[in-house]
């Protein structure tokens, strides 16, 4: 008999408290081919306050992997910051078939990031036409460019989403004669596209550059 190998992986971007995430549990089995299937008893832990599921088994042969999910939804009144979410695994062989592994859940800020100062004469504002979205809606973003009290025309605007997993959509569109430009993306309907979105909106008319912020999520 062996050491098991065990893993827990989840998801790695910031999550609105309150948010359910789902981890993956992973148990390779690494007793010689003369061994029998070993039935694996598995434990969770995350915070006080949270709630979590996981299923008590799981029958590996040797040689092989089996994984489990495993799905943890933090307190609506967490406060900001990484928590540490565990699985254990036992089984009747004795201590050679304990093991245990971690992950994080990372808990966003409950504001969206204060907007950097418009630099030179362009002024830049993003708005969105909701603050909550469920799977599948559609997120309309609208980005106005103005120069003092005149409408620019014709300004490319990039709007960059920050996924809850951390990966960055883009979105391009060019402003029109009242100034105004949007553009559209859809919440996906996977278990990872739950969670907190930040919205980054770049401007550029005449080499200048201006950006401004929003935020939404997904649930």
């Amino acid at each position: 008999r062996s050491a098991p190998t065990i893993g827990l992986s989840g998801p790695t971007g910031s999550l609105t408290a309150g948010t359910k995430a789902n981890y993956t549990l992973s148990v390779r089995n690494n007793d010689s081919a003369t061994c029998t299937s070993t039935s694996f008893q598995l434990a969770k832990s995350a915070p006080s306050g949270w709630s979590s599921t996981l299923t008590s088994t799981l029958s590996v042969a040797p040689g092989m992997t089996g994984t489990t999910a495993m799905t943890v939804t933090s307190a609506t009144t967490a406060k900001e910051g990484k928590y540490s979410i565990a699985a254990g695994i036992s089984s009747s062989v004795g201590s050679t078939h304990t093991a245990s592994g971690s992950a994080s859940y990372t808990v966003a800020s409950s504001t969206a990031p204060t907007p950097p100062p418009a630099t030179g004469a362009l002024e830049h504002t993003v708005a969105l036409n909701k603050s909550v979205y469920s799977r599948g809606e559609t997120v309309i973003m609208t980005a106005r460019v103005m120069k003092g009290t005149a409408p620019v025309r014709g300004a490319r605007v990039i709007f960059n989403v920050t996924r809850p997993n951390g990966q960055v959509v883009k979105v391009a569109a060019y402003t029109a004669t009242d100034g105004y430009a949007k553009g559209k993306m859809i919440v996906g309907r996977a278990s990872t596209d739950l969670g907190s979105y930040v919205l980054r909106s770049d401007a550029t008319a005449a080499l200048e550059t201006v950006s401004a912020y929003a935020s939404f999520t997904a649930r």
